[in-house]
C-alpha cells in the first residue's frame, strides 16, 4: 500500500546500487516506465527496492519493500503508484554491503531541511569514510542529514557545496522543491548517465546508473553526466552548475563495473571528456568478448586438442566464453545455463551469506549431463574474488562426470579490499590474498586442472583506454583508492 509520508525517517541505511530518477514538465504516470529502467539494473542490487515521487501539489507517495524488484514492487503494493500522476520519481533497487538489512535501510531517503522544504536522494556507491554515523548511521544517512542542515540559503548552493565536501565513489540525484540535481564524485568511479524524451508534449528527463535504463525508459538524447559534475534539471530542462576538466589521468573509473557488474547492453563504464561520447562507446558485451579474445591470445596451458569444448559460466561469462574458443577453434556448447534471466537473478557474489553459496549453484543453474558426462571442458568465468562459485562449480561438474577442468577468467586475480563499494570487505577472504597471487596454489584450492586469468595489460587493452581506471584491487596494483577517497600514488 502506498502511504504518504510526511514525516522523516531515521533509520541507517546500506547502500551500493542502482538508481533511477526522473524530472517531468507536468504530472504524469511514469511508475511503469521507471521500473523497466530499473529492472535493467537489477544485478546491481537484490536487496530490496523503493519508489518516490513528489506531485505538483508537494504531496509525496512512497513505496518500499525487501528482495528483488519483482517481490518489493509487487502488483499489492504498487496498485495506487502505477497510475499516480507525478513529477519526480526516484527509484532504487538495493544492494547492502554487510548483508541483508531491515524495510528502513532501502532509499530512496527523506528529509526535510532547516527551511521547512522536503528533499530525498538516491544514491549509488559509497562515500569515504570521513561521513560516518557515531551510532551506526550510514554514509547515505550522514549526507542526508548534513544536507538538511546546510546553512546555504538556495537548493544551487547547497548541493553545490555537498558535492565539494563528498569523497569517495557515488553517483547520487536529489529531488528539491527546485529541481532535481544530479551528481557524481569527482574521480569517476561509478557511472551516471541522463536521456530526454518527449510524450504527448510532456517533457521527460530520466537519469539511471547505466545506459540498460534510459533504453528500456526510451530516452534519446543521452549524455553522461561527467566525473565532479553536478547538473540541475527544471521546467527550463538541464544546466550544468559544475563544470569538471575531465584529464583521464586524474580519473579512477572502476574497471570491475565492466567485468561484473553492469548490463550488457550498457555503454562501458570508462573515461570520457565529453558528455555525448557515451552514444558511440562500444557495450559491456563488446568489452567481455575483447576480453575474451586477449585471454585466448595470452593461452599457453591449453590447446583445441586438450579440451571436448568450451563453456561459458551465466551470465557475464557467456560472451568472453564465446569470443575465447573461436579465437581458439575451440566448439562452444552453452552446457551450463541459468535458471532464470539475468535480470532475475541474485548475484552469487553479492550474496552476503557466504556459505550458501554452493547451494545457490544448484539452485541458479541447469547443468545438460548428457554434454559433460566423460568431457574435458574449459569454463570461463568473469571473476574470481572468493572462489566460492569456482569451488562449487568444479564440485558439481566432477559429479556430473567431468573428467578435466580448465579454468579461464576474463579479469586480473583479486587480491585486495575494496574501500569503496565493492563487496570485499575482507582480505582474507580472497583467494588470491590468501595465495599471494601464486596461480598454482589457487589451482589447487579450487580443484581444477589448469587455471588462467587475463593479464592487467590485457584488460586495459579491451576496454579502450590505457589510463583512467582503477585496478586497485587486483594483484600487481598498489590501491589508488584509501578509506578516505583519496588516490594514494601518483599514476
Amino acid at each position: 500500500m502506498v502511504e504518504l509520508l510526511q514525516k522523516e525517517e531515521k533509520e541507517p541505511i546500506l547502500d551500493h546500487c542502482g538508481i533511477i530518477a526522473a524530472y517531468i514538465t507536468e504530472d504524469i504516470p511514469f511508475f511503469m516506465t521507471g521500473v523497466s529502467g530499473l529492472k535493467k539494473l537489477q544485478t546491481r542490487g537484490i536487496d530490496g527496492a523503493g519508489v518516490y515521487a513528489r506531485l505538483s501539489n508537494g504531496e509525496i507517495l512512497v513505496h518500499k519493500g525487501k528482495g528483488k524488484i519483482e517481490e518489493a514492487l509487487n502488483k499489492e503494493a504498487i496498485a495506487d503508484l502505477v497510475h499516480a500522476r507525478a513529477k519526480i520519481w526516484l527509484l532504487q533497487t538495493r544492494y547492502g554491503t554487510n548483508g541483508s538489512g531491515n524495510l528502513e535501510n532501502i532509499q530512496p531517503i527523506i528529509r526535510k531541511h532547516m527551511d521547512g522544504s522536503v528533499f530525498s536522494i538516491v544514491h549509488n556507491g559509497e562515500f569515504s569514510s570521513n561521513r560516518r554515523g557515531t551510532n551506526g548511521e550510514s554514509d547515505t544517512v550522514c549526507f542526508a542529514n548534513e544536507l538538511a542542515k546546510s546553512p546555504q540559503t538556495s537548493w544551487d548552493e547547497r548541493i553545490l557545496a555537498a558535492q565539494r565536501k563528498s569523497k569517495g565513489a557515488w553517483s547520487l540525484a536529489v529531488d528539491t522543491n527546485s529541481g532535481l540535481y544530479l551528481m557524481r564524485d569527482e574521480l569517476g568511479i561509478r557511472p551516471l548517465s541522463f536521456g530526454y524524451k518527449s510524450v504527448e508534449g510532456k517533457k521527460i528527463w530520466a537519469a539511471s546508473s547505466e545506459t540498460a535504463g534510459l533504453s528500456a525508459m526510451g530516452m534519446r538524447d543521452i549524455k553522461e553526466v561527467l566525473p565532479g559534475q553536478v547538473i540541475r534539471i527544471n521546467e527550463n530542462g538541464p544546466k550544468i552548475l559544475q563544470i569538471t576538466n575531465c584529464e583521464f589521468s586524474k580519473m579512477s573509473t572502476c574497471i570491475f563495473e565492466n567485468v561484473y557488474l553492469g548490463n550488457g547492453h550498457s555503454a562501458i563504464h570508462r573515461p570520457r571528456s565529453t558528455m555525448v561520447a557515451i552514444n558511440t562507446e562500444p557495450t559491456i558485451k563488446d568489452f567481455q568478448r575483447k576480453c575474451g579474445q586477449i585471454l585466448a591470445s595470452e593461452e599457453n596451458l591449453i590447446t583445441a586438442l586438450d579440451v571436448d569444448f568450451a563453456v561459458g559460466i551465466p551470465g557475464t561469462g557467456i560472451a568472453g566464453g564465446r569470443a575465447y574458443a573461436e579465437y581458439l577453434g575451440i566448439p562452444y556448447i552453452q552446457a551450463i545455463s541459468d535458471k532464470t534471466p539475468q535480470e532475475r537473478n541474485l548475484r552469487t557474489f553479492m550474496n552476503p551469506n557466504i556459505e550458501e553459496i554452493p547451494d545457490k549453484i544448484k539452485e541458479h543453474f541447469y547443468f545438460e549431463q548428457n554434454y559433460l558426462k566423460g568431457a574435458r571442458i574449459v569454463a570461463i568465468d568473469d571473476s574470481i574474488v572468493r572462489a566460492n562459485i569456482a569451488k562449487g562449480l568444479n564440485n558439481e561438474l566432477r559429479k556430473l562426470g567431468v573428467v578435466a577442468l580448465h579454468l579461464r577468467v576474463l579479469c586480473p586475480p583479486i587480491d585486495k579490499r575494496c574501500y569503496l563499494g565493492i563487496n570485499t570487505r575482507n582480505k582474507e577472504e580472497l583467494i588470491a590474498y590468501r595465495h599471494k597471487g601464486d596461480i598454482e596454489e589457487m589451482k589447487k584450492e579450487i580443484g581444477v586442472d589448469s587455471l588462467a586469468f587475463l593479464s592487467d595489460n590485457g584488460l586495459l587493452q579491451a576496454s579502450g583506454r590505457k589510463e583512467g581506471f582503477c585496478l586497485g584491487c587486483m594483484v600487481g596494483h598498489k590501491p589508488p583508492i584509501d578509506n578516505n577517497g583519496n588516490i594514494t600514488y601518483e599514476r
